[in-house]
């Protein structure tokens, strides 16, 4: 009997220890984790202005991401903080995790990566659009799908396939 509770003993302590040093994961609302990379490799750093996370979709899917703050975000910071904040502070790897917390991931086919000026083409264009009579409730996605399937059928030589958007471009 002594044997045993010994051994309950020490697989409790053994699990303590296991506990204590299992890396923290932040959990996001959209069912994503964030696991520092300084708290599973004691030589990444903690402070200065770039870090790096481990994200983790919820079907168990990991990508480690690299976060840089700007030089010029850190010395406004630094500068309004009245240099009471220096690169050794855990402010910036709380500022970088927060701001992966909010992006949404794509870890297998990925969104394209449009530039500034052709998010706003395509907002334009979608002014356009909903200021027809009928047209008042598309959504930018489909001005997106509009714009996608046309050069393709034409590519193929294809009739334009038929969507639920008339298009006015």
């Amino acid at each position: 009997m002594i044997k045993t509770v010994d051994k309950i003993k020490a697989e409790l302590v053994s699990n303590k220890w296991q506990a204590r040093h299992r890396p923290i994961e932040l959990q996001t609302e959209n069912g994503f984790s964030i696991i520092r990379r300084c708290d599973i490799d004691k030589s990444i750093s903690a402070s200065g202005t770039e870090h790096r996370f481990i994200v983790r979709d919820p079907d168990e899917y990991e990508l480690e991401i690299a976060v840089d703050i700007a030089d010029e975000a850190v010395a406004e910071i630094v500068r309004r903080s009245r240099e009471r904040l220096s690169l050794e502070s855990s402010y910036w790897i709380n500022c970088a995790e927060r701001h992966l917390a909010i992006q949404d991931y794509y870890l297998g086919a990925h969104a394209p990566d449009l530039s500034d000026e052709e998010i706003d083409f395509t907002h334009r264009l979608w002014l356009e659009v909903t200021h027809e009579r009928g047209l008042e409730d598309i959504r930018h996605k489909e001005i997106v799908v509009v714009a996608i399937t046309r050069p393709a059928d034409e590519l193929h030589d294809q009739p334009p396939a038929s969507t639920s958007v008339p298009a006015k471009f």
